[in-house]
């Protein structure tokens, strides 16, 4: 059985870790700590309590870099508190909206601090769109923006589609148009018969 001493230092230990990480997520600041056997970089966007009545205060985080046990280091992943050691913030920011992070879903008994992103009204597309290419794009994004910009659908437009440029007729020449004035002349200048 711990002594008294042993959970006073849990519990001081346990305030500094959750002000150290509440501090990192109000201010979007990329944290550094070592987690069995390695040191981890990563941006932290939830700390809470996953299941009531037990000891385990968790933060979930985007690892960006460092040590993983399972060689997947880029990825969400959800570190338990208690185990967590040497926690130092960092001067890099992140921007605290990731694929993936719904604040409003996060699934925990209790949330102690998180990140909440600053929902950005969504652009109004103009009248007038102009397909731009974006190397980063995947083929779905590509493909959901060719619809936008394009809203015919395909068979309808294969006809329009020319493997070369229309032969062009030439202008009429304005003389092909004029009729000639003299026997026009001839039936107004001449007199009329009397009869």
């Amino acid at each position: 059985m711990p002594s008294v001493r042993d959970l006073l230092h849990l519990t001081t230990r346990r305030d500094k870790n959750r002000e150290v990480l509440c501090g990192a997520i109000k201010g979007r600041r990329v944290i550094e700590f070592y987690y069995h056997g390695g040191y981890r970089t990563v941006e932290p966007f939830c700390l809470g309590v996953v299941m009531a009545g037990a000891d385990n205060e968790s933060l979930i985080c985007y690892q960006t870099g460092g040590y993983s046990e399972l060689l997947e280091v880029v990825g969400w992943k959800l570190y338990r508190v208690s185990e967590m050691e040497n926690i130092e913030i960092t001067r890099r920011e992140f921007g605290g909206d990731r694929p993936g992070y719904d604040p409003d879903d996060i699934g925990m008994a209790r949330i102690i601090c998180r990140v909440v992103p600053v929902k950005i009204a969504p652009k109004i597309a103009p009248k007038v769109a102009t397909p731009r290419v974006d190397a980063a794009l995947t083929h779905n994004e590509l493909m959901k923006r060719f619809r936008f910009t394009h809203p015919a659908p395909l068979p309808r437009m294969s006809g329009i589609i020319l493997s070369r440029p229309p032969a062009r007729t030439p202008p009429e020449r304005p003389e092909s148009k004029i009729t000639p004035l003299v026997p026009v002349f001839d039936r107004f200048l001449l007199p009329a018969k009397t009869g």
